[in-house]
């Protein structure tokens, strides 16, 4: 997949910190990014990327080409015209990400890390309000909707409003001049006098940025630099021609995700929440390779042994359903719906992309490896996914294993939201998992799914969302216990470890085979 907004870092000149697809998902390499605050920071920066494309005529467009890329028949000349609009928005998102995730933190503006590119996008929107002595707040609103302002010309209204297939290159060549990196050059030509009526309409001292003045702000901006000749497109005509393209695009989509108008507003913590389930974490650039393991499990125990101070001497089993382990380990089909995995408890060799894993058909369950390892005395940790349970076949079984460490790999919100409708008693715990690839872990106890421990991992950004989601919405019925988080503190640890050890990435959209109606699919 390519990326056109990736988020570098002169320490890491191997590979992205973290990237956004253009189209509606971001990705952050937790390998690279190692401690909480720099996960935080880079996680923030991939999602100002994603407001500014969600949120603007010009992301839209880029977006939608983006999403026709991956229909089932894609047109090259999508292709070229998605990865051309993103080009000619770049120097206008970097400033974005870049300006409004770090803000005045100086820790982060006085580290030699951050790298000549991204400094110069940050000295560059923060040397746009010709006012040095101005509050940064102010400064701030002032840059943002200048940035809004480039990402939204009128002269893209005619392609937007027309039928999506009749959509040429033709029709972005003839945009060129009004993109949005020349527009920022012109607007910035003009930042002067745009200042000056910001001041006289009294902009120029106002209370901490909020959602409602930034978007007030967008129509002040647009009718200040109306004079120096920079048109800008209304935001109820924008609102229009969202109406009449969604629709077009949903179509061609089918049964991918599909776009949505918010029209209501939306409880905060909600939405941000709901919004960072677009979040993927990635362990490595690539998946490795499945290496056969043949009848090893049987003659030689030790060559899937982990180790763990909690817990000694164990192995990890998956159960998944079989489009699933694809997507983490290369090189297999499966015939069955569901399979049984075992994978080393070491960590595989870096230096190479094999993985031995062992592999049978899972249809029946995890119970058949459950009764071997029960015969044999060995301690077995069985790992699988809310999708992979909700999609087994019904003769499917796990009654010889006590606990299902159940990894959420839905999004997360919906399965609060109807934990907490069902009215389940709840309790939680998080704990920062370390390693190679550092991690956040959610475990839930959760009444109404009795024999699973359910894991939501996350980054340090997610960590944030989703204790304040617990914090404000969460019912009586949620409690934290430390204690129960200590006692499954070694198994959840081991099997993370494991996890990112083996696994390519993870993320919330597995989706639901049996059911495609739920609105559980992202």
């Amino acid at each position: 997949m390519r990326w056109p907004f990736a988020c570098r870092s002169r320490l890491f000149s191997s590979g992205n910190l973290g990237s956004h697809d253009g189209i509606g998902f971001w990705t952050l390499h937790t390998a690279r990014l190692g401690s909480h605050d720099r996960q935080h920071r880079v996680s923030v920066h991939e999602r100002l990327h994603h407001d500014l494309i969600m949120s603007t005529p010009w992301g839209l467009l880029t977006s939608v080409l983006g999403a026709l890329t991956e229909v089932a028949e894609p047109s090259i000349e999508h292709e070229d015209m998605f990865l051309r609009a993103a080009a000619w928005s770049t120097d206008v998102h970097e400033m974005y990400a870049t300006y409004f995730s770090i803000g005045l933190d100086r820790t982060v503006l006085d580290a030699d890390d951050l790298g000549d590119a991204y400094r110069a996008y940050y000295d560059a929107a923060d040397q746009f309000c010709p006012d040095r002595d101005t509050a940064w707040p102010a400064r701030a609103i002032f840059t943002h909707a200048a940035l809004i302002a480039a990402m939204a010309p009128v002269a893209l209204s005619d392609l937007l409003a027309r039928p999506l297939a009749t959509w040429c290159s033709e029709d972005l060549y003839r945009l060129e001049p009004h993109h949005p990196d020349a527009r920022w050059r012109h607007i910035v030509l003009h930042k002067n006098s745009a200042w000056m009526e910001f001041r006289r309409r009294g902009l120029g001292d106002v209370p901490p940025v909020d959602r409602e003045h930034l978007i007030y702000t967008h129509k002040e901006m647009a009718e200040a630099l109306l004079a120096a000749g920079v048109v800008t497109m209304d935001r109820d005509d924008y609102r229009q021609l969202i109406g009449q393209l969604l629709p077009q695009l949903n179509s061609y989509l089918g049964t991918r995700p599909h776009y949505e108008i918010v029209d209501q507003p939306v409880e905060p913590s909600r939405a941000e929440l709901e919004e960072h389930q677009r979040e993927r974490l990635q362990f490595r650039d690539r998946p490795r390779r499945k290496a056969p393991a043949g009848d090893t499990l049987v003659r030689h125990w030790t060559a899937f042994a982990a180790t763990h101070p909690g817990l000694g001497v164990h192995t990890v089993l998956y159960w998944l359903r079989a489009d699933l382990l694809e997507r983490q380990v290369a090189g297999q089909s499966y015939a069955s719906s569901h399979v049984l995995a075992i994978m080393p408890g070491v960590e595989p060799d870096p230096a190479s992309d094999d993985l031995l894993l062992w592999t049978m058909n899972g249809d029946l369950g995890p119970d058949p490896v459950a009764r071997i390892f029960t015969a044999h005395d060995q301690r077995l940790i069985v790992a699988t996914t809310l999708a992979t349970i909700a999609d087994a076949p019904d003769h499917a079984t796990s009654t010889l294993v006590p606990q299902l460490y159940t990894l959420i790999d839905i999004p997360m919100l919906p399965v609060l939201e109807s934990w907490a409708a069902a009215g389940a008693a709840v309790r939680w715990h998080s704990s920062w998992i370390d390693g190679p690839y550092p991690l956040y872990a959610f475990a839930f106890d959760v009444s109404v799914n009795p024999g699973l421990v359910l894991l939501h991992l996350t980054s340090s950004a997610g960590r944030t969302l989703l204790l304040h989601w617990l914090a404000t919405n969460a019912p009586a019925a949620f409690v934290r216990d430390r204690d129960w988080g200590a006692e499954e503190s070694a198994p959840i640890s081991s099997l993370v470890q494991h996890l990112t050890a083996g696994w390519w990435f993870l993320d919330q959209r597995a989706g639901y085979r049996k059911s495609p109606g739920t609105g559980l699919e992202y």
